[in-house]
């Protein structure tokens, strides 16, 4: 009995013992600083003190090389605040394989450039085409044409001039645009030739396409994502690329990217929108035929070459200013002494890149 009451004690004593070291344990409630508010301790005096805001002038400038450009804008818009803002973009371009062989008696069919803008994903209108005809390689097939169309996300104007179009021109480059790595600034001026390469009048919207055949319901051709695509001159290509077949030019990218420098791309317009694209998401493909003798008989089948326009390229943002007859240029600039009457944002410096 004594041994039973003394196991009782003891294993009440630990109970009691524990639970003062588990409260113990509790931390204390935070209390950091309320000797200022308890019981009037803490007395405030307010003081005003001049603030002196004014507006920099960054020469319109600012970083747009691959490192900063997230996304790639194009176009134009012109408004009174800040007068014209137009937005062209540049790109090197590489080979997908080097010292590449195209066959016998190589020649272009067709050369396409695809770029792939913000879209409203959540607003399409599809159109089907029961009765079309698709002509490739092996002739006219009777086919269905199912196309989706997206409105492209825009900043501006919707309309110019009463109208939706822009007139997309690409162009070859001249200057070496240099590495990925290199910092280029936006106002930064590259040489290119004005003879135009391909054009596309773009109306704001992007589509993607789905062509099956009638016959069996396969596929004869597909877009897999929404884009503008723009058809270049082929003969530049027949005698930039094709003809160049086993030449030092192809052999390795350096020496590629001294050759064939890069591609621009800008608008006709100075007034309208801006919208974004992916420069990593480029493509450009190029079609071509080529002799092919299988036991004495030649034929001649269509195939691609895919350059690349992804990461690894240079990419540049080129933004151009008119502020003419705008609010900005007749506000004060840079008045460190009694300030600026009126703030502005820079802009293009944080809605349409990372800097």
């Amino acid at each position: 009995m004594i041994h039973t009451i003394k196991k009782a004690i003891t294993v009440l004593s630990l109970v009691v013992f524990g639970s003062v070291l588990l409260y113990n344990c509790e931390p204390d409630a935070d209390s950091l600083g309320e000797q200022l508010f308890l019981d009037g301790a803490a007395q405030g005096n307010e003081k005003s003190f001049d603030v002196i805001a004014f507006n920099i002038n960054n020469n319109d400038s600012i970083r747009s090389d691959a490192g900063k450009l997230g996304s790639a804008v194009l176009g134009a818009f012109n408004e009174p605040q800040f007068g014209k803002q137009k937005a062209s973009y540049l790109t090197q371009l590489r080979l997908s394989t080097y010292d590449p062989d195209f066959g016998t008696n190589a020649v272009v069919d067709s050369v396409v450039l695809v770029m792939k803008p913000t879209y409203a994903t959540d607003s399409v209108t599809t159109t089907t085409d029961e009765s079309f005809v698709y002509t490739g390689v092996d002739g006219n097939v009777d086919a269905k044409k199912v196309v989706n169309t997206y409105p492209v996300s825009k900043y501006g104007k919707t309309k110019i001039n009463g109208k939706t179009t822009f007139n997309i021109k690409v162009f070859e480059v001249t200057d070496f645009l240099k590495s990925a790595s290199d910092t280029v600034k936006s106002n930064q001026q590259f040489a290119y030739n004005p003879t135009v390469l391909g054009a596309k009048e773009f109306k704001g919207d992007v589509s993607s396409v789905t062509i099956t055949k009638d016959s069996d319901g396969s596929s004869l051709f597909t877009t897999a994502t929404p884009g503008i695509r723009i058809k270049l001159d082929k003969d530049f290509f027949q005698t930039k690329i094709i003809a160049k077949k086993d030449q030092p030019e192809l052999q390795d990218a350096s020496n590629f990217i001294r050759y064939f420098k890069g591609l621009r791309i800008a608008v006709d317009e100075n007034d309208g929108y801006l919208f974004q694209f992916s420069p990593n998401d480029m493509e450009m493909i190029m079609y071509y035929k080529y002799d092919k003798t299988d036991n004495g008989t030649t034929t001649r089948p269509q195939t691609t070459y895919t350059f690349a326009l992804g990461s690894g390229n240079a990419h540049i943002g080129q933004y151009e200013y008119d502020r003419a007859g705008s609010a900005l240029a007749a506000a004060s600039i840079g008045n460190t002494t009694s300030g600026d009457a009126k703030l502005f944002t820079q802009g293009m410096g944080a809605s349409f890149n990372r800097s």
